[in-house]
C-alpha cells in the first residue's frame, strides 16, 4: 500500500519549518504523485526506503537556507522511481535531487526537468551503477 504525503511535525504537532515530508524506513512502497511543493527549503526526504516513487510532481524550493535547499533527498534508498517531475528554484541556487549511498536494486530517474537550480542532481557516496550494453 502506498504512503501518502504527510506534513512533518514536531512534538507539539506544528509543521517543521521548511521540511514538508520525511519518510523513514518502516513505510513500504512510499508513493508521492501529482503533488505540488512550493516554497519549502527541503521538500521530500526518503531514508533507507525500498521501492519508493515520486512521479508527476512540481517541486519549487524556497530561498536557500543553512545547510542548503533541495527538492528530493534519497538517503540509502534503493529500487526507487523518480520520473516526470519538474524541479525549480529560480535564482540559480538549491539542488533538485540529492542521491546519497544509493542501493543496488534497479533505480530509475527518468524524464525530470530542472530549471533555475545550482545543481539538478548531486549523486554522492558509493552510488551503485549497473549499466547494460552501450548502443552505438
Amino acid at each position: 500500500m502506498a504512503a501518502h504525503v504527510q506534513i512533518g511535525t514536531t512534538g507539539n504537532s506544528e509543521p517543521e519549518p521548511g521540511h514538508l515530508c520525511h519518510f523513514g524506513r518502516n513505510i513500504l512502497f512510499p508513493e508521492i504523485a501529482h503533488t505540488e511543493f512550493t516554497g519549502n527549503h527541503r521538500s521530500v526526504f526518503f531514508s533507507a526506503m525500498k521501492l519508493g516513487s515520486i512521479k508527476n510532481c512540481t517541486i519549487t524550493t524556497g530561498p536557500v537556507c543553512a545547510g542548503g535547499s533541495y527538492g528530493v533527498y534519497l538517503d540509502r534508498s534503493t529500487g526507487y522511481t523518480i520520473e516526470e517531475n519538474v524541479f525549480y528554484q529560480g535564482n540559480d541556487a538549491g539542488i533538485g535531487m540529492v542521491i546519497n549511498k544509493s542501493g543496488g536494486a534497479p533505480n530509475q530517474i527518468y524524464r525530470n526537468e530542472f530549471d533555475g537550480l545550482k545543481f539538478g542532481i548531486v549523486a554522492q557516496n558509493n552510488i551503485v551503477l549497473l549499466m547494460g550494453p552501450v548502443l552505438s
